[in-house]
């Protein structure tokens, strides 16, 4: 079934921060080149536009999800074994995560680009239990789930974005206290911590690490001009991606080690410490680490023609964004 556009807040909010402006020029310094120790490993829908496929989550099977773009329509995909499924609700999906047992969590819309959306958990083969914030104002976003079933994510409402956790139907809001601009949930692991980025009075992203409620900033020392986290797992390793003034990186946090995957973007990463998300030059890929994996190049070229997709698509976002 053919469905309507659709991204994650995180998408969304790169395109917003520049990349709609077009071909972006990044001088990659040495911090900032691909690190060594991984083995990349590329990750493309078939028949899907050029540089389109967005993986968001990965688990410990090494199941891949995330969405894709054909024939200017968008649809949620699971990659496992080599095989890709297409995962399709409504007009709009996007699958943003996984669990161990295989339970997916996204949004969907079911009447346009302009209605509600709401999350999904469920399998392929199984049906879709739709999950709406109960004081949503125009849409609810599910993006994190773990291996319990608590999922993440957040909904808008006046006067800005709000996040939560949702635990058998009970609903705990998430919201940083420096998040004066929308606090943005993004990952839960199975010891409850939650990961995200929140806006600050100037708009400034900042990524977020929620311990039983107690919030801690995890901002990359490069990221100058913004940090997002998108991801954790069990052992409290993050992954997201920063903006300096250079263009965009991936990155992982190891207790406040930071690591440069590449120039572009990282959204998951599972218990193995193996990362998925987007290269600004190569594309979509699977980092699985390898102590002695040699690095591929980074040209710090143009972004590829998805990209410039991307852009263009983001600003049928804009007008919809909360302030």
């Amino acid at each position: 079934m053919r469905i309507g556009i659709s991204f994650g807040s995180a998408v969304k909010s790169l395109l917003l921060a520049g990349i709609s402006s077009g071909a972006m020029m990044a001088a990659v310094t040495a911090a900032e080149a691909r690190a060594p120790g991984y083995t990349f490993t590329p990750i493309a829908v078939p028949g899907a536009s050029v540089g389109s496929t967005t993986p968001l989550g990965v688990n410990d099977a090494g199941q891949v999800v995330g969405f894709y773009i054909r024939g200017g329509q968008s649809s949620g995909f699971l990659l496992s074994g080599g095989i890709y499924a297409t995962i399709s609700k409504g007009q709009n999906t996007t699958v943003s995560g996984i669990n161990g047992v295989g339970t997916i969590a996204g949004y969907y819309s079911n009447t346009g680009n302009d209605a509600g959306m709401h999350g999904q958990t469920g399998t392929v083969a199984g049906g879709f239990e739709e999950i709406n914030y109960p004081a949503s104002g125009d849409w609810t976003e599910l993006y994190g789930i773990n291996d319990a079933g608590q999922t993440v994510g957040y909904y808008t409402g006046p006067p800005t974005s709000h996040s939560f956790l949702d635990t058998n139907g009970i609903f705990t809001t998430v919201s940083d206290p420096l998040g004066t601009n929308g606090t943005f949930a993004r990952a839960i692991n199975d010891g409850g911590q939650i990961a995200g980025y929140y806006q600050d009075t100037g708009n400034h992203a900042n990524g977020f690490l929620d311990t039983s409620g107690t919030f801690q900033t995890v901002d990359d020392p490069l990221g100058t001009m913004g940090t997002w986290a998108e991801g954790i797992n069990n052992a409290g390793q993050i992954v997201g991606y920063y903006q300096s003034s250079s263009g965009y990186y991936g990155f992982v946090d190891t207790h406040g080690t930071f690591t440069t995957i590449g120039s572009g973007f990282a959204y998951g990463i599972n218990n193995a410490g193996v990362i998925v998300g987007v290269d600004s030059s190569t594309g979509a890929f699977l980092a699985t680490p390898v102590s002695d994996a040699a690095p591929l190049p980074v040209t710090g070229g143009t972004i590829p023609g998805g990209m410039l997709l991307l852009g263009w698509l983001g600003r049928r976002f804009a007008r919809r964004r909360r302030a």
